[in-house]
């Protein structure tokens, strides 16, 4: 008989996160007419028009159709990061903060269009979701009081690399990096796990 040395550390919540990605996806290419894209993106001034609020969340699920690339990145950072935070946050807390890193990463791209006047621009894709776990991971990395400057270098690059390179929201990822960062903390805390209790 095997004995068990404890709970489970099964990454479900990120397998069940992959998985609606890549079904959007396969939606997005046998529904004729750009039918999700049409229904789901994110585009600030169509939400205000027309109150469509579930956009700044459904588009978290959707990417460019035209490439398996975007989709590719993405869940593979979203499997890297995910089997890492979600046993050391538990499921609910590293669902909430994903979830609302793409609501994060929407109004991200929301403030600086009525910032700059330009609220007509389409967004789709996992991307403020994915830095939200940089930021979670930023954070329980300090928790632990380990080195943290591997997943600081990594954001810098990935921040830069969105400034860049066109057709990349870096306002997405500005949005999603800091929902991420401060709702971990913010759970963290009032979960009471000090940095003491987070070190092995």
């Amino acid at each position: 008989n095997k004995v068990r040395s404890g709970p489970t550390t099964a990454p479900l919540v990120t397998f069940v996160l992959i998985g609606l990605n890549i079904l959007a996806y396969l939606l997005q290419q046998f529904i004729p007419g750009r039918w999700m894209l049409i229904h789901f993106l994110f585009n600030p001034l169509y939400v205000e028009m027309t109150g469509e609020w579930w956009r700044v969340l459904t588009s978290g699920f959707l990417h460019a159709q035209s490439s398996p690339t975007h989709l590719l990145l993405n869940m593979f950072s979203l499997w890297l990061f995910g089997r890492a935070i979600e046993p050391m946050m538990g499921r609910w807390k590293y669902l909430l903060v994903y979830v609302l890193s793409i609501v994060g990463g929407s109004l991200g791209v929301w403030i600086w269009g009525a910032l700059t006047g330009d609220l007509n621009v389409n967004t789709v894709g996992a991307s403020g979701a994915i830095f939200g776990l940089f930021g979670a991971f930023f954070v329980l990395t300090r928790m632990r009081g380990a080195n943290a400057t591997p997943i600081l270098t990594l954001i810098a690059i990935n921040m830069v690399f969105g400034f860049i390179m066109p057709g990349i929201s870096w306002q997405a990822h500005l949005g999603g990096l800091a929902t991420g960062a401060i709702l971990t903390l913010i759970l963290q805390q009032l979960g009471g796990n000090s940095r003491t209790s987070l070190r092995r």
